[in-house]
């Protein structure tokens, strides 16, 4: 009963808790506080407060409203947790408790063990049965006690649904309490919003109203004040009104004022307005809108707008001059002069002529340019007008010097072109032209001279005719001439200024009516007024078809037409030129001759023959074609020799007689381009180009084709090599020490050496001592220096004679290897001051014809040079395969080992071992194993020239170091030769390797410091004897220079030795810059590679294996003899039966011994000893 006590007593402890927290003073004290706080916000709103001010308190009251929410949101969560904990901790645990004291209650009073009621009811009992007087009080105390634990079970579980009941009450009102406060709470807010915008806005327009207010009378007092100013304004503008008008109408009629109305077309002078009709400038613009293309028409307009204009500025500084001190200049008289010539040139424009822009203009505007650069306005000049006077004057002459002008037009020549002479002279003599008298006129010097410059013209002019003929028929057809445009590009080399695209300030016009098919069209126009002419068109040669020989046209001439006719008569002089000089013995022994000598061939009597018979017999010979015909019932047979199928077998394709020939014609025609591009067409003081082609410098050609073709090819061998090394040195850059923009021509001077930047006519800075020199740093040309044969580290050699006889006087005879260098010669330059570039175009289109190799596959000539011997080992194995798959094998490698076969008697078993070698020491630079890469022993010949490579690791040592200049010579093997390659291959690797071991030792005895290298001055690293080599301790190249191209001192030894830089550009880049101890080892490993041990071990090996038969054959017949000689030692000859050679009758008696005298040795020439 105690426990249940308990349990009742602390359930209503509970109750009382929950009832005391559902009404918590703390918290209803938060949310009375939070409410408060709102009411002092909401009473504190001032209406007469500023915007800002309620903004805060609209912020207050947000953040305190929901600080109220937060309060109830915290009470609620209170509430459920202590709930849950009341339900959980005290009323589940309490009646848990109950549970179990009742439990034990029944256990330990009810249970078979004995406790105190169980022994009191055993007592009791005992008592009972003792007595057993009371057993009915027992089961009555039994029943009581059962229906009180009854009850206090009943009213147990009533109390906790009771419990329950009040918490879901409490939970719902709570509930709905917070709810209806939200409610309102959100009423609240948007009532407080409401109310503060329209405070804002009620405020907002108070304030705007009070602003107009405010507005409104500032400008009322600002209007006030204004209309004050400008009333005294008014009243000082009318006082001052005359004053301005004065100055203004002085303004008009002087200064710059005065110079922009009369610029303007109206004179400085005139008063009023001036209509358009009667403004010079719109009469002028008139004029040009209308006939804007007759200069002629225009000028009277042109100089009634300038006259003005001169006038006014003479009358301005005449007033200026007159308010200032003397002054030193006499500016009015320069003007007058100014104008006079200005004048004097407009009125030559307005003469009808047929050429306006003539001599006599160029000399009219070259004098007005010379007043006009006089007119030198200073900063204390009188009138500012005079710089801007000069500045457009300077302008129209500039104007004016855009017009294409025939500077020949007017022009007066020096003195008479004809003298007449003597009958004693008369075969010298000349028919003067529509003379009919029978005297006899002589050229004078002058005559001569125009003559000369009248058929050098004619050879160029239609060069460029034919040009623009082929080219404006089709390629050209639609191309606009400007400077943008391939058309415009070759008109500008012709020497005319032409056009940018959007604008016309060139010689030649730009229009949509000015394009390639308008040339063509004008080109083919047909010529009128030719009647005089045209009876010699129709009788001319070149108006006579070559295949049929019948006249190509009767009427309808054009221009083309009478220049084809002048160059048929110009082809009769040149070749008339070459019949006068038949006895001439000169041979040609420069680079200049040689091209003058190439150019005459075509004009020589030989040249037919040449072409005939000069090579064909070296060619394979086709079957003859039968060809059969009848004639009056006889039937005839013919053989007919077809030049054009002759060939020579060359991979990949056959040389035909058709490319050999126009080879052939392409060096005669190029040769006179490359000498005109170089030294000019010539000029009073020096050849004029026509002379190039008549051999009027007696050359000797030979009679017959076999010696021409000798006489060629060695020119040929003799011209490429500098030829080559100038094409390459001219198309290379400055940065990369080359001469592209290098300049050449009469007014250029020579130098030492080569910067990186060139030529201008003076000194325009200072050397800053390095290798890269500041542009323009040198007044002379290294360029011209090497035309000019003075070129140091260049020099040429002293030539005196070609061919068989060939006689040089410094061809270093202590130096193996080394080729002839062929002096350039040139000399007596006419051409204008151009740059390297322009010579790179006209040698690139010499060397421009793949036919050119062919050539010297005419006649085999054994290497005897290095570079002869460098250009043929690259040549011979170039695309060989190395294998043993015939069908693979390309070029001259297939008859090249039938050629070993052959030639060894089978004896060579294996002739892949022998090319393999040749391979492997000259051809393809990898090695076997990528393992190998940079070791010595596999270090090819070609390592030393490849180009293009993109193996990384094939990169660190192949590189374009070496070109060969011989290398055309031997570029086409035909397969005929195969043996005589093969005989050179064997014999000469050993001069090959000594040769190349000969440019080793010069490259290492080169000294920086004689050459000017900056880095090697002191020259106390890079001594002679150690150029290129390394510091064996530390690997540090002697030689400073940042690469091979830099190094001064390496060119020229190449250049020497008949090479040039392979890729000047690449050993120079940064990426794959090469050095000179770099080259230097490279060199070295291929010097001392395996390959090259190889290939002479494989040399030797096929020199035995031919050899090794005939050596046994010699030792057997000389053992035979040796033991003939022993037997007859003692047996007389005639035991034998060998007759002796002698005719003595008793010859048979003569010993062996008397055979072998002193005196009789002689007489055993014509001895048979094996005869019977």
């Amino acid at each position: 009963m105690g426990n249940v006590d308990d349990a009742v007593t602390k359930t209503d402890k509970l109750l009382k808790n929950l009832y005391k927290a559902a009404g918590s003073e703390k918290y209803a004290q938060n949310v009375d506080a939070a409410i408060d706080a709102i009411t002092d916000k909401v009473d504190g709103i001032n209406i007469d407060l500023t915007i800002s001010k309620l903004r805060e308190w609209s912020e207050g009251i947000e953040a305190n409203i929901h600080r109220l929410l937060s309060e109830y949101s915290k009470t609620g969560e209170f509430m459920h947790r202590y709930l849950y904990d009341l339900k959980t901790e005290f009323l589940d645990t309490q009646l848990a408790k109950i549970h179990y004291n009742l439990y034990a209650l029944k256990n330990e009073e009810f249970s078979h063990t004995q406790g105190r009621i169980q022994s009191a009811i055993k007592t009791v009992i005992a008592i009972v049965e003792n007595l057993e007087t009371v057993p009915s009080d027992v089961r009555e105390k039994r029943r009581k006690a059962d229906e009180l634990m009854k009850k206090l079970k009943i009213d147990v579980e009533s109390i906790v649904i009771g419990i329950d009941l009040a918490i879901i009450t409490a939970d719902q009102t709570l509930t709905k309490t917070i709810n209806d406060f939200v409610e309102e709470l959100v009423k609240c807010e948007k009532m407080c919003k409401q109310a503060v915008d329209d405070l804002r806005n009620n405020m907002l327009n108070q304030i705007k109203a009070s602003f107009l207010i405010v507005t409104s009378s500032v400008q009322q007092l600002f209007a006030t004040e204004r209309q004050a100013d400008l009333r005294a304004l008014e009243m000082l503008v009318e006082s001052q009104s005359i004053i301005i008008d004065g100055l203004i109408s002085n303004a008009m009629r002087t200064g710059v004022i005065g110079s922009m109305k009369t610029l303007s077309g109206v004179p400085a002078g005139h008063k009023g307005d001036v209509t358009e009709e009667h403004n010079l400038l719109m009469q002028l613009r008139k004029k040009m809108e209308e006939d804007g293309e007759k200069v002629a028409e225009l000028v009277p307009y042109v100089r009634a707008y300038l006259r003005p204009i001169i006038v006014y500025n003479k009358d301005e500084i005449e007033r200026l001059i007159a308010s200032h001190p003397s002054p030193s200049t006499d500016y009015p008289s320069q003007l007058k002069a100014i104008f006079d010539k200005l004048v004097e040139l407009l009125n030559h424009l307005e003469k009808d002529k047929l050429y306006n822009y003539d001599h006599n203009f160029v000399d009219l505007l070259a004098s007005l340019n010379s007043l006009v650069d006089s007119l030198s306005p200073s900063f204390t000049s009188p009138s500012p007008l005079l710089a801007p006077l000069k500045a457009g004057l300077s302008k129209f002459a500039e104007q004016l010097g855009r017009a294409y002008v025939n500077r020949y037009s007017g022009k007066r020549f020096n003195g008479a072109l004809l003298k007449e002479v003597e009958d004693s002279d008369s075969k010298k003599a000349v028919p003067a032209l529509k003379q009919k008298s029978e005297k006899k006129y002589d050229l004078t010097p002058e005559g001569r001279n125009c003559a000369k410059v009248c058929l050098t013209i004619v050879e160029m002019v239609k060069g460029e005719l034919d040009v623009l003929r082929e080219k404006c028929k089709l390629d050209w057809h639609s191309k606009q001439i400007d400077r943008i445009s391939v058309l415009g590009s070759f008109l500008s080399d012709c020497g005319y200024v032409v056009s940018n695209r959007d604008k016309q300030d060139g010689e030649l016009r730009r229009s949509d009516q000015m394009m390639g098919s308008h040339i063509h069209a004008k080109i083919r126009q047909a010529l009128t007024n030719v009647e005089n002419i045209k009876t010699h068109l129709l009788k001319c040669k070149s108006n006579e078809d070559e295949k049929t020989g019948r006249e190509k046209k009767s009427d309808k001439f054009h221009v083309l037409d009478v220049l084809a006719c002048l160059h048929c008569h110009l082809e009769t002089y040149y070749t008339l030129g070459h019949m006068a000089s038949l006895t001439a013995k000169r041979n040609p022994c420069s680079v200049y001759e040689m091209l003058v000598w190439c150019a005459g061939l075509h004009y020589n009597s030989v040249y037919e023959i040449f072409v005939r018979d000069g090579f064909t017999g070296l060619m394979e010979k086709p079957k003859k074609k039968i060809i059969q015909a009848s004639d009056d019932g006889l039937e005839l047979d013919a053989e007919y020799d077809d030049l054009t199928a002759y060939y020579v077998d060359v991979f990949p394709s056959k040389i035909r007689y058709d490319h050999i020939h126009s080879a052939i014609n392409h060096i005669c025609a190029t040769s006179h381009d490359v000498l005109t591009r170089i030294i000019g067409h010539g000029d009073e003081y020096t050849t004029y180009g026509v002379d190039f082609c008549n051999n009027s410098l007696k050359f000797r050609y030979p009679t017959s084709a076999e010696e021409c073709l000798d006489m060629f090819l060695d020119i040929l061998r003799r011209l490429f090599p500098p030829l080559k090394y100038l094409e390459t040195q001219c198309s290379t850059a400055a940065r990369e020490y080359g001469w592209a923009g290098c300049h050449y021509g009469k007014d250029v001077q020579t130098t030492n050496w080569p910067c990186n930047e060139h030529s201008s006519s003076k000194v325009t800075c200072q050397p800053n001592g390095q290798a890269k020199c500041e542009p323009n740093c040198q007044p002379k040309s290294p360029l011209m220096s090497y035309l000019n044969d003075c070129l140091p580290g260049h020099l040429p050699h002293v030539l005196s004679d070609i061919g068989c006889k060939a006689k040089c006087t410094t061809c270093p005879r202590s130096t193996p290897g080394m080729p002839c260098l062929t002096p350039l010669g040139f000399r007596g330059f006419s051409g204008t001051k151009r740059e390297g570039r322009d010579i790179s175009d006209v040698l690139g289109k010499f060397f421009d014809n793949g036919n050119l190799k062919v050539l010297f596959s005419l006649q085999t000539k054994t290497p005897s040079t290095l570079p002869e011997h460098f250009g043929f080992t690259l040549s011979l194995v170039a695309g060989w395969v190395g294998s043993d798959n015939k069908k693979r094998k390309t070029g001259v490698e297939k008859p090249f080992e039938e050629a070993i076969t052959n030639v060894s008697i089978e004896l060579y078993e294996k002739p892949t071992n022998f090319t393999e070698a040749l391979r492997n020491a000259y051809g393809d630079p990898r090695p076997v194993q990528l393992t190998q890469v940079r070791m010595p022993p596999h270090a090819a010949l070609s390592s030393l020239s490849i180009t293009g490579y993109n193996d990384p690791k094939m990169k660190a040592y192949c590189a374009p170091y070496m070109l060969s200049l011989s290398e055309d010579y031997y570029s086409c093997l035909p397969s005929k030769n195969s043996k005589t390659y093969l005989s050179w291959a064997v014999y000469l690797p050993w001069d090959f390797w000594k040769y190349l071991k000969s440019l080793y030792d010069e490259f290492c005895n080169i000294l920086c410091a004689d050459w000017g290298c900056r880095t090697c001055l002191r020259a106390d690293k890079c001594r002679r004897g150690q150029h290129g080599l390394s510091d064996e301790k530390t690997k540090t190249p002697y030689c400073q220079c940042a690469s091979i191209v830099q190094c001064r001192g390496v060119s020229p030894i190449l250049y020497r030795h008949g090479f040039c830089f392979g890729e000047a550009s690449t050993l120079n880049a940064e990426g794959t810059r090469k050095t000179c101890s770099q080259f230097c080892k490279q060199l070295y490993d291929v010097l001392h590679s395996q390959y090259f041990r190889d290939l002479f071990d494989k040399c030797d090996d096929i020199l035995l294996c031919i050899r090794w038969p005939f050596m046994l054959n010699v030792l057997t017949l000389w053992l035979l003899s040796l033991l003939y000689l022993l037997h007859i030692m003692v047996i007389r000859l005639d035991l034998l039966h060998i007759k002796s050679h002698l005719h003595s009758p008793s010859s048979h008696r003569i010993a062996a011994q008397s055979l072998l005298a002193a005196a009789r040795v002689n007489k055993l020439n014509r001895v048979f000893y094996l005869q019977p």
